[in-house]
């Protein structure tokens, strides 16, 4: 006769065609979340930094333009608008570089540059720019290239946003 999978795997007791239960980790008296009196591995402070330069635009809602966590930087989206918030770069091009070198003042200021990129995600108004963004981007990378996503939005007003995660060397 055919077993259903689910409702067999769901019976207690052995399963004859598996054999023996095999026996557990920890005795049957014992709870099993008993809390372990080894420490797992030794705690340690993170300290939690933000750098928001004046060279870049404010930002737009309540999060941090780049955020430094031991030897990681977390940087939020960028688009290409200058510190008075005003959008900068007509063409597509005008604007990825504008984009990436807002992303490259925050960087700095944290004391790293793009170069040290392990990610970056990137919002095309239409992938349709996805060649020449490519283009420009290695301008601005290096081997090994980061890992990389890259999405069409609806953007508006503009044609790109950028994020990134960085290394900083000697950080820690």
């Amino acid at each position: 006769p055919f077993l259903d999978p689910v409702q067999t795997s769901m019976r207690a007791g052995p399963d004859p065609a598996r054999g023996p239960t095999p026996p557990q980790n920890q005795p049957q008296n014992q709870p099993r979340n008993k809390p372990q009196n080894k420490p797992l591995r030794e705690k340690r402070e993170i300290m939690i930094e933000k750098f928001q330069p004046a060279s870049v635009p404010p930002p737009s809602g309540p999060y941090s333009p780049g955020i430094k966590v031991g030897n990681l930087l977390f940087l939020a989206g960028q688009a290409p608008f200058g510190p008075d918030g005003e959008r900068v770069g007509e063409t597509f091009a005008e604007q990825v570089r504008h984009t990436l070198d807002n992303l490259e003042r925050v960087a700095n200021e944290a004391g790293t540059s793009l170069k040290n990129a392990v990610r970056i995600g990137a919002y095309l108004s239409t992938l349709n720019h996805f060649a020449e963004f490519n283009t420009i981007i290695a301008e601005y990378m290096t081997e090994p290239y980061p890992a990389r996503t890259t999405i069409p939005v609806d953007l508006r007003g503009f044609d790109v946003e950028i994020d990134a995660v960085l290394f900083i060397p000697d950080a820690g």
